[in-house]
């Protein structure tokens, strides 16, 4: 509880910029420069109350007004130079990582379009080893042991899926903590995976197969493997439900996860 209220407290502004660039329909770009500057600036403004707490106020005066004697105009230049920095320097990054997922041919005029579209599409095909079909995607934010919040490459479209097959713990359920920690540590925000949807989607959310782009595995099975999760049966079938169930069965043979003697009182 208070490490959550910590966190939220440290992440408040990014969550909230990023809630208004999205309603306002900025694009990635500018959601990412946006929501990670509003960050920065928050975290520069925490670490100056804790320096000033700290004795530092002096070094506080000169970092951002410089020396005494200065014009007013020229002591306000310099704090929102100061400021700046931070700001600068977060939303850079932050568009620069987004504009991996992003699509190359957007920066350039229709003509140049025919010659970089071959080698785009080269790009964002799977894996070897993940099927030919899947959709390429970002992971945003890991909700709970078997959900996951994604932006599609394609479509740029959020959406809340379900890992297909699994059941994990969830609110106040035994393991349900252990369960979604366990898929974040796989699943990083950020991170790119691709997905296929269940034959049986009628649910929601929808109910996907997800593979991680780096490692190339099932990530659903992931979760059954080290027993974060149960098998949904009702959602399997043939040779993906048999090597389900024999991976659940060897997760409780070793007791690992929520089959272990001490994660979950019977």
């Amino acid at each position: 509880m208070v490490i959550g209220l910590v966190v939220l407290f440290a992440i408040w502004p990014h969550m909230l910029f990023t809630s208004v660039a999205r309603k306002l329909h900025l694009g990635a770009f500018a959601e990412s420069g946006l929501a990670w500057g509003a960050e920065a600036l928050w975290i520069e403004f925490l670490l100056v109350l804790m320096i000033a707490a700290n004795g530092g106020a002096a070094f506080l005066r000169a970092l951002y007004l410089g020396e005494p004697g200065r014009a007013t105009g020229a002591r306000t230049l310099r704090v929102c130079a100061v400021a700046a920095l931070p700001v600068t320097l977060a939303a850079t990054t932050a568009m620069a990582v987004t504009s991996q997922d992003g699509s190359p041919e957007q920066a350039f005029s229709s003509s140049a379009q025919t010659t970089v579209q071959s080698p785009t599409r080269q790009a964002i095909m799977p894996p070897q080893g993940i099927p030919d079909e899947a959709q390429s995607a970002a992971v945003v934010r890991v909700l709970r042991g078997d959900g996951v919040r994604v932006r599609f490459r394609e479509t740029g479209k959020v959406r809340t899926v379900r890992l297909a097959g699994v059941r994990a713990p969830k609110g106040q359920e035994c393991y349900a903590s252990e369960s979604t920690a366990s898929l974040r540590a796989v699943l990083a925000p950020g991170a790119r995976v691709w997905l296929i949807a269940n034959s049986d989607n009628d649910k929601t959310p929808p109910a996907m197969f997800l593979w991680d782009d780096h490692t190339g595995s099932l990530v659903n099975e992931h979760a059954i493997t080290y027993g974060s999760a149960r098998v949904a049966r009702t959602e399997l079938a043939g040779e993906r439900l048999r090597d389900f169930v024999e991976q659940e069965e060897h997760a409780k043979a070793i007791k690992i996860g929520i089959w272990s003697a001490t994660a979950c009182p019977r």
